[in-house]
């Protein structure tokens, strides 16, 4: 409120590669400062850019480089309301902000641990703190009675903790501090244990369901409930924060996961959708998954420790479909949020040059572009539906010869206006056609275009002629997956009404 953002440069992905010593993200915010008063009342209309280059173009080619999907361009009020719209816009766009925001209707993580009536409780909470300056210490016999969970413990991939992976209270730990009634709660029942940090294997929490006694320390989460009749949730809760949906929220939302050391906050955990059945988009599928999610957790709970995760992973494709029902989310958000994780993640914040070797810059098969073009026709069908107009879209798709080095792709898009049916879309290769496209862009200076002297664009390329459209981008994965088609469908209409309405006037 006191400068006005005219660009923000967001460095979280170039961290560990720019800066391996640094222990926290780096952000360049330029601005200016405002006329008194200002910043009370801020313009709908004012914007700024926020840039979020990628690790894999600016080390390839040595200098601070964007690509169209890189660079957004934001309402100022929008990230003053909402500064998490800042995390999600690292690698999302709106549609991941719409998913959010309409799973988050029905409630979170922590509206859910706040909802116990009939004087049973539910938690969401660490453990007991060993020492702390500031509060006073105790004696912590009452916790030598019980079996101890060594976040050490936490390692098993499955979301099941076995009871022979209990020790005891450390022999050597004659206090704590801040033990109570309400801490001693959260030691029996039904509940939900994970540690602090995540899986860097698979990007995920590591959550356990535990019921019994067994107490832990600071370093271990928990959410935990007094009434027994909660144990379908809290098994359905451990399934739920390691399936690739709680995958996907935390690329989306937690930041200190994408632009700082490896960590997830619980504050963040606490902000993921979740809601009891009843609330749910479709309350009958959801006591339907949710029952179906029950009896395989508790298949596995009769498993030993060490068959527990081959099992799991026997089980996990089935486990994610099953939360995908429960949270009513339809095919199309299903298949966004997989690509997500399986070709987006696996690049975030890469640690070193290896690790810019991901599923996002592989090249691009005949079954992508296929993908890519049905996508791109289904969301241009989706808007015309939308709007409520007629016609009807091919997309075609020319790609350079797989072999060539910096191969290349050209979408053509036709309206057809004779008559409205379900969109067509082919792919081809020709090789010369793409050469000889990629050197006229050359030509004409769009390949590149320079923003100062250290930072540049590699722009979507759109070219009208003789009523169709042509789209030229690099034929790596990143830049040809649904998530890109339906930006570029997006991006067609708002510029046909842009043009639209700058000739009506």
């Amino acid at each position: 409120r006191q400068y006005q953002p005219l660009r923000i440069i967001n460095f979280g992905d170039l961290q560990e590669l720019l800066f391996p010593t640094a222990r926290h993200g780096c952000h360049l915010f330029v601005g200016q400062r405002r006329q008194d008063g200002e910043g009370l009342v801020l313009p709908l209309r004012e914007t700024f850019d926020y840039c979020v280059p990628k690790a894999d173009l600016t080390i390839a080619l040595g200098h601070l480089t964007l690509q169209s999907a890189d660079l957004h361009r934001l309402q100022t009020i929008s990230v003053v309301d909402d500064p998490q719209r800042l995390v999600t816009l690292m690698w999302g766009d709106a549609s991941d902000l719409s998913i959010w925001a309409r799973l988050g209707i029905h409630g979170s993580l922590a509206e859910f641990a706040k909802s116990a009536k009939g004087g049973w409780t539910r938690i969401c909470r660490k453990g007991v703190h060993l020492t702390d300056k500031g509060r006073t210490s105790m004696s912590a016999e009452p916790l030598r009675e019980l079996p101890h969970l060594q976040a050490s413990a936490l390692k098993t991939g499955a979301p099941v903790l076995h009871r022979d992976l209990l020790g005891t209270w450390p022999q050597d730990q004659d206090t704590v501090v801040g033990l109570n009634d309400a801490l001693m709660r959260v030691f029996d029942g039904p509940r939900v244990v994970f540690p602090d940090g995540f899986s860097k294997l698979e990007a995920n929490l590591r959550t356990y369901y535990l019921s019994g006694k067994a107490t832990f320390t600071h370093s271990v989460g928990v959410i935990s409930s007094s009434n027994d009749e909660d144990a379908s949730l809290f098994k359905f809760l451990a399934v739920y924060l390691r399936s690739d949906l709680a995958r996907y929220f935390l690329m989306m939302r937690a930041w200190k996961m994408l632009s700082s050391r490896g960590g997830v906050h619980l504050s963040d955990v606490k902000k993921f959708p979740f809601f009891e059945p009843g609330s749910a988009p479709d309350p009958a599928a959801a006591q339907i998954a949710l029952a179906a999610v029950c009896r395989l957790v508790d298949e596995l709970a009769e498993l030993p420790c060490s068959l527990q995760p081959v099992r799991y992973q026997e089980q996990r494709h089935e486990l994610d479909q099953l939360v995908y029902a429960y949270f009513g989310l339809t095919s199309d958000e299903q298949a966004l949020i997989q690509e997500t994780v399986e070709v987006l993640l696996p690049s975030v914040r890469p640690s070193s040059l290896s690790g810019l070797c991901t599923p996002a810059q592989e090249r691009v098969d005949s079954a992508d572009y296929c993908v890519f073009a049905n996508a791109l026709g289904e969301s241009l069908t989706l808007w015309r539906t939308r709007m409520r107009g007629e016609g009807s879209f091919r997309v075609r798709v020319v790609a350079s010869e797989p072999s060539r080095d910096g191969p290349s792709g050209v979408v053509r898009i036709d309206y057809l206006t004779h008559k409205t049916v379900p969109p067509e879309a082919d792919v081809q290769v020709n090789d010369a056609v793409v050469l000889q496209t990629i050197a006229k862009l050359r030509r004409a200076g769009l390949r590149r275009i320079w923003s100062g002297s250290s930072l540049s664009l590699i722009p979507d390329t759109h070219i009208w002629i003789n009523g169709s459209l042509y789209l030229v981008r690099p034929a790596t994965k990143r830049n040809w997956t649904i998530r890109q088609a339906r930006r570029d469908a997006e991006h067609i209409v708002r510029m046909v009404q842009k043009t639209a309405t700058a000739q009506a006037t």
